[in-house]
């Protein structure tokens, strides 16, 4: 005679009580993460570690030359005074200023600053200057600018205010940078979108720098550039190299060779620049002397050989904690 049904179930469950833990008694769990691979994330820091370090190495030879784009970045007061004069053999005497002053505006989290800045007709700075060959007044920027992203080598910031150049224009302007390696090169893209009033319209400009660091003092850079405008019929662009070198704590030079065009008839080259430099520190951190030979092929010259020099004295306010830093 067989057993009642409630003995089985009861045998069962002791059965079951007593027994180990089946696997399908058990809660299953997640597969577990994969360790990180020590050797990788090393050469992660390091490479993270070399990068900065060459980024480093840039920013302290172009802030020793006084390069122009560093006033776009600048995220302090700072004021900086350039003048000087250039003789051309066909052209004859032109004087040359810059003048930028930069001031960060209260309470609002060292985001916001007001700008005032002038340069010379034909200057290479971060501004884009439609026809830089053009010979009509200089230029005068009073803006507002807000940098809108500060982190590691990401950039951006917004100009807007009015520019003075063959007439008042109201502008806009959009700034974006990005900074990475690149097969032993220090890449920095820079992206520009403007607009002006009755001056050039809506236009852009597309600049990068390719540095190939040499030592912790020098440095050999491509550079290239190409702007827009909706006022022009075409595009205007520049190539150059250069090499740079500040070998002691007081002095420095550097060479650069250049080469204008434009696409308005045709894709061609307007000029060609060749200029040597030689920056001194004159007094304590903040007053440089600058100077050097220049040589000009241009094809409104029938491309002649126009030789010439230049000098400059140069002082910074601002942002003086550190030895030969703007």
């Amino acid at each position: 005679m067989k057993p009642p049904t409630w003995k089985r179930i009861l045998f069962i469950i002791v059965s079951l009580a007593n027994s180990e833990p089946s696997a399908f008694a058990q809660v299953p769990q997640p597969p577990k993460a994969p360790a990180p691979d020590p050797e990788q994330t090393v050469a992660q820091e390091i490479h993270s570690d070399l990068s900065q370090g060459f980024a480093s190495v840039v920013e302290d030879i172009d802030q020793f030359f006084g390069e122009n784009r560093l006033d776009e970045e600048a995220n302090h007061s700072r004021l900086r005074i350039r003048g000087g004069a250039e003789f051309l053999d066909i052209d004859g005497w032109r004087f040359r200023q810059r003048v930028n002053l930069q001031v960060d505006l209260p309470r609002t989290e060292k985001r916001t600053q007001l700008v005032l800045s002038n340069t010379f007709d034909g200057e290479q700075g971060d501004v884009p200057c439609i026809d830089q060959n053009r010979n009509d007044d200089n230029s005068f920027t009073c803006a507002l600018r807000y940098f809108a992203i500060e982190e590691g080598e990401k950039r951006l910031s917004a100009d807007a205010g009015l520019r003075w150049h063959s007439g008042v224009a109201p502008f806009v302007q959009l700034r974006a940078r990005y900074r990475t390696e690149l097969y032993n090169w220090i890449f920095t893209p820079v992206q520009l979108v403007f607009y002006r009033h009755n001056d050039d319209g809506l236009g852009e400009t597309t600049r990068y720098y390719l540095d190939r660091i040499l030592s912790n003092h020098s440095l050999f850079r491509i550079k290239g550039e190409a702007t827009y405008a909706e006022e022009t019929d075409g595009i205007e662009f520049n190539q150059g190299i250069s090499y740079l070198c500040n070998r002691s704590e007081v002095s420095g030079f550097s060479l650069e060779l250049f080469g204008f065009g434009e696409t308005e008839h045709g894709t061609h080259l307007t000029s060609y620049e060749a200029t040597g430099t030689y920056r001194h520190l004159l007094y304590s951190n903040w007053f440089y002397a600058q100077g050097g030979p220049l040589l000009k092929f241009e094809d409104d010259h029938e491309w002649k050989a126009n030789p010439g020099a230049f000098f400059e004295l140069e002082v910074v306010f601002g942002d003086l904690s550190r030895p030969l830093m703007f």
